[in-house]
């Protein structure tokens, strides 16, 4: 007969090995916090739970691992793993969900009497939550391995960055109440980080009972250990920019107030850097501290999220061979990335690496405000730091510098223009990095959509001139909301350039609307990929990338031009295949809800119209440009405050009530039986009778168009327009007419408009059409 105590035998051997590492316990333990998990937790539901093995490790208190074993292999885990009893893995996730209220839980399944047959399962639960998710391979690991792998594992990396974030929410307000300077907020943390590098300080400075002794001694580690990579402009420029922390009057006249910072900066930053390598942890805290005054925006200031910054380093293939250069480098972000990217592609590789921070990572930074940032930035990753300068990326030395370092790689987000005036467009900041680059090299830079869209005569020049020397190789439009965290709201796009080779004839270019990215707004933790979809999301995109593969209604390849837009907006198309009866049933019931609260129907009626049995998917569909097919109208618009009082429709950019915003008379009025669009919404309505507009509100219309076939057409345009327009990409007039919809077509490939008609005649409540009065 099986013999489970073979079973545990295995993972006591196996532990044993590291008893230096780990606490072993068998079904008790003398930790009362975990004691006090287990007191109801019994698998039988009767009382006190006793898991076969609790294991602590010394180096991470904060994570429990426990472990369920079975003799038997076919008793490892059940369908539903609702069978804690009889099944290792169901009991090792049972005990989980007690002992995840307080710790974080590795929680491992061991079936099988000897380690070469036994079947092993591991799963991780965080702290407060109720998700199990599998971690690891099918064998038991060293305690080191196990932590490496916790750390890198995305949930534990989320649970981190929330816990980091929600840190310096509440350091930022303890640095408001001391009355440090906003701007001078990052640098503080920057330059306590330098000083815990040297192992010296990070050993006294808890019994440095003197503020102004420690004050001093941080400006004295920072200026040592940056003394050796920079020369001396840079490092008296430094000096001067740290001198401010001496005096820091509420820093250095509180007891202990400082030397409790520095603590706390050890215990909440310095960990998670060393936990979670290659960060701009700096960056965000710059971020967080200069929002609520609005000044990263004013200077112009938009830091890149860190998973985009990881985004081009995959688009751009870094390897440890590349050379990597930033001519906007602000806190380092893209370097950062790159270089993380770079040393894993080192695999391990001590020369490789050192070679890597020293010598294939350059950058420039203009402002004296953020330079010292990203000097710490660097420092604080290890090396690299000589190699940050302090300069405009314009000044012929400059370029020349850098191009003796033969970048093959260029990553920018330029300083966005707050004087249209005096500040350098975005464009030059492109051609100035592609100017660096050595033959071939590729260049990724995000810039506001507006440099994509524009045809003014400027913008025309800028992109001319990039064809001509460059070749244009795809654009990725972003998420509306990508820089939410820091409170801009720029709409953005991602451009791929290849330097030095001009955009040949007849090239098309890859559009690609990449809008959902994963990531959603959450109250208090700002916008955050919170239920990880990002990276399987990042692979699909840079799959798509490579092989510039064409999707509907997200990638394109199109020949461009100069005068042509720059976006996958205005070429991308829906399927049609994707439409369902739904759809339209949805469009026709709110437009009857809206009739009857307008009083235009006595009742509703819940009937189709006619008896038929027409079907979406046995007929043949084609695209048409709106332009092409009907005709499309802005006219003059109506202000409200000049209503006077009627009962005609007033038809604004609102996405509700049939786009009604009111009623009023004015003579500024239009007849019915037509399509409006409003031009920063996804929003197209029907409207029956006679209404007026406001502004922006495009009005659609076809001699066929009648009741039916228009919530038909709003049905298929609300479609193809979905994830396209916003306020960063407007439906403007032109747009709306070259916008491509799918629409039935009859043998000889035109428009079907009694297919359009009969179909939604036979949903039910058409019958409402009928009776809709314009009274």
């Amino acid at each position: 007969m099986p013999n489970e105590r073979n079973t545990e035998e295995v993972v006591r051997s196996h532990f044993r090995r590291y008893a230096d590492e780990v606490v072993v316990e068998e079904q008790r333990s003398v930790n009362r916090r975990i004691q006090k998990t287990l007191v109801s937790a019994s698998k039988g539901g009767t009382g006190q739970g006793f898991p076969e093995f609790l294991i602590s490790l010394r180096d991470e208190p904060d994570l429990v691992v426990v472990v369920e074993c079975k003799a038997n292999r076919d008793k490892h885990e059940s369908a539903d793993r609702d069978r804690p009893v009889e099944f290792a893995v169901d009991g090792a996730l049972h005990y989980s969900s007690y002992l995840s209220k307080e710790f974080n839980v590795l929680a491992i399944a061991v079936a099988g009497e000897t380690a070469a047959d036994a079947r092993i399962s591991h799963f991780l639960n965080l702290k407060g939550s109720s998700r199990q998710t599998p971690i690891f391979d099918a064998a038991l690991l060293s305690p080191s391995e196990y932590i490496r792998g916790y750390y890198n594992d995305p949930a534990k990396f989320r649970q981190d960055y929330d816990s980091l974030k929600g840190f310096l929410r509440v350091l930022n307000e303890r640095l408001h109440v001391d009355k440090v300077a906003e701007s001078n907020r990052a640098l503080l943390i920057s330059a306590i980080l330098i000083a815990l590098e040297d192992t010296s300080f990070k050993r006294s400075f808890a019994t440095e009972r003197d503020s102004i002794e420690l004050a001093k001694s941080i400006q004295r580690r920072v200026l040592a250990e940056l003394k050796t990579d920079l020369d001396e402009a840079r490092l008296s420029l430094l000096e001067q920019k740290f001198s401010f922390i001496e005096h820091e009057t509420a820093l250095i006249g509180k007891d202990d107030e400082l030397r409790e910072l520095v603590q706390q900066i050890d215990s909440e930053i310095n960990s998670f850097i060393k936990n979670h390598e290659y960060r701009d942890v700096l960056g965000e805290m710059y971020v967080e501290f200069l929002k609520y005054a609005n000044k990263d925006k004013g200077l112009g200031i938009v830091l890149t999220p860190p998973h985009i910054t990881e985004l081009f380093a995959e688009i751009a293939q870094v390897n440890k061979s590349s050379v990597v250069y930033d001519n906007c480098a602000g806190t380092c972000g893209f370097l950062i990335s790159a270089m993380k990217k770079m040393i894993a592609d080192a695999k391990g590789s001590e020369e490789l690496e050192k070679r890597i921070k020293s010598g294939q990572l350059f950058g420039v930074e203009l402002q004296s405000d953020i330079f010292p940032l990203a000097v710490s930035n660097m420092f604080i990753h290890q090396d690299g730091r000589s190699n940050i300068e302090q300069a405009s990326c314009f000044d012929p030395k400059v370029v020349a510098r850098m191009r003796l370092k033969r970048p093959t790689v260029g990553m920018l987000n330029p300083p966005y223009k707050s004087n249209k005036k005096h500040d350098k467009d975005e464009w030059e900041f492109v051609l100035n990095n592609l100017q660096v680059l050595g033959d071939g090299g590729t260049c990724v830079a995000i810039l506001p959509m507006q440099s994509a869209l524009s045809t003014n005569e400027k913008n025309v020049q800028f992109k001319t001139e990039l064809m001509r020397q460059h070749t244009l190789e795809a654009v990725f439009s972003m998420p509306n909301q990508l820089f939410f965290n820091s409170k801009a709201s720029a709409v953005t796009c991602i451009m791929v350039i290849t330097a030095h080779h001009s955009h040949p004839e007849g090239k098309k270019t890859w559009l690609a609307l990449a809008k959902d990215d994963g990531y959603s707004v959450q109250m208090h933790k700002g916008r955050t990929d919170s239920l990880n979809e990002w990276p399987s999301i990042r692979d699909q995109w840079i799959s798509r990338f490579q092989n510039r593969t064409e999707v509907p209604h997200f990638s394109e390849a199109r020949v461009l031009t100069p005068a042509d837009e720059w976006c996958a907006e205005a070429y991308v198309t829906r399927d049609p295949a994707k439409l369902t009866q739904r759809d339209f049933e949805s469009s026709l019931r709110l437009f009857t809800g809206a009739m009857f609260s307008q009083g235009k129907l006595a009742a509703v009626g819940l009937h189709p119209t006619i008896e038929t049995e027409l079907n979406l998917t046995e007929t043949e569909w084609k695209h048409f440009r709106i332009g092409d097919t009907m005709t499309v109208t802005l006219g003059a618009y109506a202000d409200k405050k000049e209503l006077a009082t009627g009962n005609l429709p007033y038809i604004t950019r609102t996405a509700s009530n049939n786009g009604v915003d009111g009623f009023g008379m004015h003579n500024r009025r239009y007849a019915g039986n037509c399509i409006t669009v409003g031009a920063e919404g996804i929003v197209s309505f029907y409207q029956p009778g006679e209404f007026l507009k406001g502004n922006k509100v495009n009005i659609v219309r076809h001699a066929r168009m009648n009741a039916y076939i228009g919530l038909f057409l709003v049905t298929v345009m609300n479609f193809a327009h979905v994830g396209i327009y916003n306020y960063g990409y407007a439906l403007v007039k032109r747009r709306l007419e070259r916008s491509m919809i799918p629409l039935p077509v009859t043998e000889t490939g035109a428009p079907n408009w009694a297919f359009m008609e009969s179909y939604i005649g036979q949903l039910r409540y058409s019958s409402n059409l009928n009776a809709i009065s314009d009274t």
